[in-house]
């Protein structure tokens, strides 16, 4: 069965086993690192969310404290000499004094201190022993009922009955305020008569207030970020505060969480505790985390991991089958246009969309069919070349001499019969031919060319009457480079020929020349009658067809052409430019080469 399985895997296209090993791979993968992330996230988790709420409860612990001991040390400022405490007990004696301007400016200024220097504090309460009531609030909103009775209130008359000089306690306050459930933290503590001290004796009452938001503010950036509970308590065990708020005012002692009764100093299994003593107030910061909703979370991450683990490997196989498929067709395809190249089939093209490693493959196979296609075109050329280039060699071997004793025979005759226009154009013309004969090298400098062009220019303007002008202005630094030999004498015969034919006067030819780069840029303009654009067209779709000797139309610019890029390559070129009416300008770009060194490239080409 397993040796059934092995060859029909080995049967199989290479992007397919690919595709099967990469997948089994994938899985295995995403397996471990589910159950090794799963395995270990739990005990990260616990020890993440008790770090957490370990923050959270420094934080209440550090807030209570800092609350406490600013609230102490503002109730010892009473007990001092000329203030509260001193005040108060003048009042026993003359209670007729309590709204005296002076005193009650006095009392005022005290409590307006305690509201600047506290930012959280809602109340500042005063409270004699006659039930003089004065408060102040930071809250301009916010009143105090000076007709309430606080010295007869049950929580004043237990502070009164103990031996403690403050109390902390939850408490709401509207049944003395303009507020409804109005919760508060409420400091309470008794005033002393100073002069009497060591002698406590009880001249009044303060309250201060704390709203039980503050403690909340306390660790707003932990906010969101934890699950358990946290619980602020008094010495008696009364909660003052905590994160639920059902149980606030409550007594820890009989506290039930998740119907799971709490008592003080308990260790439960199902919940994790922990607590902080809040320095000599009394108070108590807990915090309490119960395990299930812990477990849940975590039993809720696994569900989404698994969740995302599972489509992440099943879009995984479908991408990779997808990528199987593309490229197996896209290989396909590249295998169908090779064997197209067997039968012979030179000048297809593989489509290249991207830059991918088939398009790499795609982009050779395309280079390698048009070298193939220029190499096969470029050695039947040079075959037929060669065979018309024997033709001529044979027609060469006439003695030149003839010719040349013949023009001059006929120039010595124009010369006797006094006609020296004749004359002067033979010369021109047996200087041309002579030129043309001695000069074996298929490689001339530019400046060797330009005085061929010079002399057969001169021979043309005898002919025209002395109706064309000539402008040639070349850069010097090219002079002394390469160039094969007759290229620039086509352009400027076409010009001629073309350009001039129903030209009557003013004709133009100007030939410029000019380094640009690592090329050499020459052109030939001439003011005729210029070439239409459709025509332009068709000339240039037809200068890679072979030359025909029997379509004389453009021979000379076609075999220009062909020679830069037979010679140079085809990042050399010959553009056409023309407006009818206007003229035409022909460019050559061939490269910027010495003599010598384009002899070499020439016959390497």
């Amino acid at each position: 069965m397993l040796e059934k399985i092995y060859k029909k895997f080995l049967n199989m296209s290479f992007f397919l086993k690919m595709t099967i090993g990469y997948s089994v791979i994938v899985i295995i993968s995403i397996s471990i690192t589910a159950h090794i992330i799963i395995s270990k996230f739990s005990s990260i988790l616990q020890q993440k969310e008790v770090l957490i709420d370990r923050e959270v409860v420094k934080k209440i612990e550090l807030y209570a404290e800092e609350e406490y001991l600013r609230l102490y040390n503002l109730s010892n400022l009473m007990h001092s000499e000329r203030n509260i405490g001193e005040i108060f007990s003048n009042l026993e004696k003359f209670p007729d004094q309590a709204f005296d301007l002076k005193t009650v400016n006095v009392i005022n200024d005290f409590m307006r201190g305690i509201c600047i220097s506290d930012k959280d504090i809602t109340d500042v309460i005063l409270i004699t022993k006659n039930n003089v009531v004065y408060s102040d609030s930071p809250l301009k909103s916010r009143t105090i009922m000076p007709s309430y009775k606080f010295i007869q209130d049950s929580i004043i008359k237990r502070l009164i009955a103990s031996d403690e000089d403050m109390q902390i306690i939850f408490d709401d306050t509207s049944r003395y305020s303009n507020n409804r459930n109005d919760k508060m933290v409420s400091f309470i503590g008794k005033i002393y008569n100073p002069s009497l001290f060591p002698q406590k004796y009880i001249v009044g009452v303060y309250i201060m207030n704390v709203p039980i938001e503050a403690f909340e503010r306390s660790y707003k950036e932990f906010e969101g970020n934890t699950k358990g509970e946290f619980i602020l308590k008094n010495r008696d065990g009364q909660i003052l505060y905590s994160s639920n708020e059902d149980i606030v005012g409550q007594n820890y002692k009989n506290l039930q969480i998740n119907n799971v009764h709490f008592n003080e100093g308990e260790i439960n299994e199902a919940y994790i505790t922990n607590s902080v003593k809040v320095g000599l107030s009394g108070m108590e910061v807990l915090n309490i985390i119960p395990k299930n909703i812990m477990w849940s979370e975590l039993n809720e991450l696994i569900m989404k991991m698994s969740s995302i683990l599972l489509i992440s490997l099943i879009l995984t196989i479908i991408c990779t089958i997808l990528i199987f498929n593309l490229f197996n067709l896209r290989i396909k395809a590249l295998i169908k246009f090779m064997r197209g190249v067997e039968t012979g089939k030179l000048n297809i093209e593989f489509p290249v969309k991207g830059n991918d490693e088939i398009d790499q493959l795609g982009i050779a196979f395309n280079e390698m069919c048009h070298k193939l296609n220029i190499y096969i075109k470029r050695v039947y050329y040079a075959e037929v070349r060669r065979k018309g280039a024997e033709l001529v060699a044979l027609q060469s071997q006439i003695n030149p001499h003839f010719l040349y004793n013949t023009l001059e025979c006929i120039r010595m005759r124009a010369e006797h019969d006094k006609n020296m226009e004749i004359s002067n154009m033979l010369s021109l013309l047996g200087n041309l031919f002579r030129w043309n004969v001695k000069t074996k090298e298929k490689i001339v400098t530019i400046e060797d060319e330009i005085d061929y062009i010079s002399t057969y220019l001169e021979l043309q303007r005898l002919r025209f009457s002395d109706r064309i002008d000539v402008i040639i202005d070349i850069s010097e630094e090219i002079l002394d480079m390469g160039i094969p030999k007759l290229l620039l004498q086509p352009i400027v015969e076409n010009s001629i020929m073309h350009g001039f034919n129903d030209k009557e006067n003013n004709c133009l030819v100007k030939i410029e020349g000019k380094n640009i780069g690592n090329n050499i840029e020459i052109s030939v303009y001439d003011n005729g009658v210029g070439i239409k654009e459709k025509i332009v067209e068709n000339i240039i779709q037809e200068m890679d067809d072979p030359v025909d000797d029997e379509k004389i139309n453009n021979l000379g610019i076609k075999n220009v052409y062909q020679r830069i890029k037979l010679i140079f390559g085809n990042d050399y070129d010959l553009k056409i430019q023309s407006k009818p009416n206007f003229g035409t300008t022909i460019k050559i770009i061939i490269p910027a080469m010495r003599r010598e060194e384009m002899k070499k490239l020439c016959m390497e080409s």
